[in-house]
């Protein structure tokens, strides 16, 4: 494959943040494989590769099967579908419901069993990571990969930004490491064993086009984590509102959060719920760490309800009478 060094990019308009995207060059640029010429490719023949008009955006946005990526990108594929064309890239294994999802928004769900950046010993999925998108963005995944082939590259996870590509690449940080372990333990330092995590969200930050934050708070964060000075648009998060009514069920308070996780702080619910009388007190959220497998044991009161799809949160939080959030951490701007 060719490498073209130092030549610029055509201006993109990626995903709306045309005025946000970074024009500098990537490191390495690689050259799309020349057609084959065939009988109609002879001099002083025309050809019509495609009609004059609007060109459909083809997105490989890049998603999570563990937490909230996979609602934001089910929402923002809803979004596009109008005048786009998205292809879901999940890590790890999407379940019925999920795929079901996926296929309800018009995605092409393509889905590969590799770790996530923040996972142990994820050192060579990281790597495979940056490769798979690399290689779907240069048209070389199947025979039927010209329709995989993307214009622009949304991606929601750091080794996903540092796929070399040449197409314009958009990365929306949700949350960190580093960040988390700050607010979650109060540690400023960074680890031994997660350098290697560090360099990979340094890079991701600078050969990126554009990045977006989804909370002011973690702009911030990532550029004081990181020491990255660079422009970060902010665009919050944000659910579509639901006209749906239903039946409260009396006197319940709803907590939401991976309870493995200990950012959400959910045994300080659980021990706020032994206090005061807030009814039925249910946690929804999955149980099973995903490096792992093993289930967490649900502190009482809390009547666990296992993972939910957004949908099926909503339900719950209209029929609910109090939602309680008790997290140490939550840059999403968005609670649940």
């Amino acid at each position: 494959m060719e490498t073209a060094r130092g030549s610029r990019r055509r201006p993109a308009a990626a995903v709306g943040l045309g005025a946000g995207v970074d024009r500098r060059p990537r490191t390495t640029r690689h050259q799309p494989p020349a057609e084959p010429v065939g009988a109609d490719d002879a001099p002083g023949r025309h050809r019509i590769r495609r009609s004059v008009g609007v060109i459909e955006q083809r997105i490989l946005l890049t998603t999570d099967v563990v937490g909230g990526v996979w609602d934001f990108c089910v929402a923002l594929t809803d979004a596009l579908r109008a005048s786009a064309r998205v292809t879901l890239l999940a890590l790890g294994a999407p379940s019925p419901a999920q795929r079901a999802a996926a296929e309800g928004v018009g995605a092409n769900l393509v889905s590969v069993p590799l770790k996530l950046e923040w996972m142990q010993d994820c050192e060579a999925d990281v790597a495979r990571t940056r490769e798979l998108v690399a290689t779907i963005a240069r048209d070389l995944v199947a025979t039927s990969a010209r329709d995989l082939r993307p214009s622009v590259i949304h991606a929601n996870h750091f080794a996903a930004a540092c796929a070399d590509v040449d197409v314009p690449v958009v990365l929306t940080v949700h949350s960190d490491v580093l960040s988390w372990r700050r607010w979650t333990y109060g540690s400023e330092d960074v680890p031994p064993e997660w350098q290697s995590y560090a360099g990979l969200v340094r890079e991701a930050l600078t050969r990126a086009d554009a990045v977006v934050a989804v909370s002011r708070f973690m702009a911030n964060e990532v550029r004081a984590r990181y020491g990255v000075d660079r422009r970060i648009e902010v665009i919050h998060n944000g659910w579509p509102p639901t006209a749906r009514v239903s039946t409260r069920l009396g006197r319940t308070t709803l907590v939401a959060g991976r309870i493995w996780d200990s950012a959400k702080n959910i045994s300080l619910a659980a021990r706020a719920a032994q206090d005061w009388d807030p009814g039925n007190v249910y946690l929804a959220g999955e149980q099973c760490h995903p490096e792992h497998g093993h289930p967490a044991d649900v502190p009482p009161p809390l009547k666990p309800l296992g993972f939910l799809l957004r949908a099926d949160l909503d339900a719950w939080l209209r029929r609910s009478s109090v939602y309680l959030s008790t997290a140490r951490y939550d840059p999403f701007g968005l609670l649940p």
